[in-house]
């Protein structure tokens, strides 16, 4: 067992005393307390194992392998204490006793493995998972197509009874749920779980908290599927059984998989996961694919991890939001910034050269290309929230990822597009919408007039039209960013008519902003308010900001 930082560094390992007898397997489980539980399994002997009841003829030479539970307080760099554990062997029962005894464990079940007599691992446990607030523990037996419920809140002594802890039942199994033959109480039509793997409580700040997820691999069924259960349970934790000698419930509220098509099953491995959206992850292991979908069964997101010639298998998948905890102090860490074309506020594309905005926080900024080159881009301005820069004027047309390296080594990325032109035009409030931060050139008869088209509200505090006068010929200064090159404007129109283009620069002072001159205005805009101006580069349209005229 290791412990790794994001770099690699080695920071604590663990291995089980005595490897010959136990060997650590398949999965672990962080406790709040910062110790972990492990599975491992037990090796009995032969000769144990005949004592203990096994049929000769399932009994391999070599012996067979029990499970145990262990719970580890880690004492870096390379030691740990066994502070408590959980053996399958203390809890037991007969062939001619398992049946109408569902809290202990039938020696001679054999579950679906045809070759018991020749394999060791007869339970094989594939999953741990903890429930802070039950202290319980929930296993998956992939070989019995169960799961089971343990008592954590024992000590090592009551765990090996069956008396004690927190449920009064020692270590016998509180739950147990999937197959009740194994137990004596069904027959193979009431199997549910079919060598299911990564059985866990829905964590409480998400939807379903508190019922059991688990991905069923479907072996024999035809397709794989995550299940989702909620046990009947009293008031103090503990699970009924019902009259029929059963635990249930007899089927999962929630279950995904059977619409899916005949090809969405993984025969070994495979996991499952709730979202804080209430979607569902499903790794699908031999298939190497993830996919998310929704409590209304639809599939919404799928990642093809690429077999190539070699194939490929993914045992589990889990997906973290940037604000998670595990994730601080990493290139992962925080929210996501959005990109946006500073005039327009349109998201996700942007031209070279153009200036944009990114939420999140403010920091170095710079953008890789399409060909994998790196260019820091110039910072013209930042808040607590936002930071503005301008896109390198060499960065490659095509897919692109914005860094921003904030303070404390925080690194915020966000994924976008580089077009050859992203035409915004700023409006006088910045949000790209109402009124454009326009500037008007009347030359009338009483000489040339410079206004603004927009007059700040006291009321609103946002800017509103100031209706330009049609005493003369009117001319407009425009500005905005994005638009790359001078000949990359076409058209610009107010109101549906067309406006001639005097001219197009960037301004030097102030780097990505453009300005675009056009006039004389049609004299048919004379009176006309709450005009829209609309320019066209390359055939791609700005956003639209308003303009009045007298």
């Amino acid at each position: 067992m290791e412990k790794r930082s994001w770099d690699g560094t080695l920071l604590w390992k663990y291995t089980l005393p005595s490897p010959e007898k136990y060997l650590q397997h398949h999965d672990v489980e962080a406790l709040p307390n910062g110790n972990i539980l492990m599975i491992a399994w037990e090796l009995q002997s032969a000769e144990e194992a005949l004592a203990a009841g096994r049929a000769p003829a399932a009994i391999p030479p070599e012996g067979i392998w029990s499970e145990m539970i262990f719970e580890v307080r880690p004492e870096p760099p390379t030691g740990g204490v066994i502070v408590w554990q959980w053996r399958v062997w203390d809890h037991l029962a007969q062939k001619d006793d398992a049946a109408g005894n569902a809290r202990r464990l039938d020696i001679n079940f054999t579950g679906s493995n045809p070759n018991v007599g020749s394999n060791a691992d007869w339970l094989h446990l594939n999953s741990v998972s903890y429930n802070e607030k039950l202290d319980q523990i929930i296993l998956s037996s992939r070989a019995w197509s169960e799961i089971w419920v343990i008592d954590h809140s024992t000590t090592t002594e009551e765990a090996a009874s069956r008396q004690g802890g927190r449920y009064r039942r020692g270590g016998d199994i509180l739950y147990r749920w999937g197959n009740p033959r194994a137990y004596g109480a069904g027959t193979p039509a009431d199997q549910k779980l079919f060598n299911q793997h990564d059985a866990q409580w829905i964590a409480a700040d998400l939807p379903g908290a508190g019922n059991i997820l688990v991905f069923n691999n479907g072996i024999g069924r035809g397709y794989s599927s995550a299940d989702e259960l909620a046990p009947p349970m009293d008031l103090s934790g503990g699970y009924r059984l019902e009259e029929n000698g059963r635990f249930g419930p007899v089927n999962p509220v929630w279950t995904f998989g059977a619409t899916a098509g005949p090809n969405f099953i993984t025969q070994t491995a495979g996991g499952t996961q709730r979202l804080r959206n209430g979607n569902t992850i499903l790794c699908l292991s031999n298939a190497n694919r993830v996919v998310e979908v929704t409590p209304e069964k639809e599939i919404v997101w799928t990642l093809n991890l690429g077999a190539g010639e070699a194939g490929g298998f993914t045992f589990r998948a889990n997906r973290f939001p940037s604000d998670a905890p595990q994730l601080a102090g990493t290139e992962f860490s925080g929210i996501a910034p959005t990109v946006r074309n500073a005039a327009s506020m349109v998201q996700g594309v942007l031209a070279p050269g153009a200036l944009a905005v990114a939420s999140g926080t403010p920091g170095a900024v710079s953008v890789t290309d399409a060909g994998g080159v790196t260019r820091a881009a110039a910072i013209t301005g930042s808040s607590p929230e936002t930071v503005t820069f301008q896109v390198p004027s060499q960065t490659g047309i095509g897919p692109a990822r914005l860094t921003v390296d904030g303070p404390g080594g925080a690194r915020q990325t966000r994924d976008f597009r580089v077009n050859d032109v992203s035409p915004g035009l700023f409006s006088a409030d910045g949000d790209g919408e109402g009124v454009g931060a326009v500037i008007a050139t009347v030359d009338g008869p009483q000489g040339r007039v410079v206004q603004p088209a927009y007059i700040l509200d006291p009321a609103t505090k946002t800017y509103v039209p100031s209706a330009i006068p049609f005493a003369g010929s009117v001319y407009l200064s425009l500005y905005g960013t994005g638009f790359a090159i001078s000949d990359s404007v076409r058209e610009v129109t107010i109101g549906g008519f067309a406006v001639p283009i005097l001219a197009i620069a960037r301004l030097a002072e102030l780097p990505g902003i453009e300005q675009i001159n056009i006039g004389p205005l049609p004299a048919a805009l004379a009176g006309k308010r709450n005009q829209q101006i609309v320019i066209t580069a390359d055939g791609v349209a700005s956003n639209a900001v308003e303009v009045s005229f007298q």
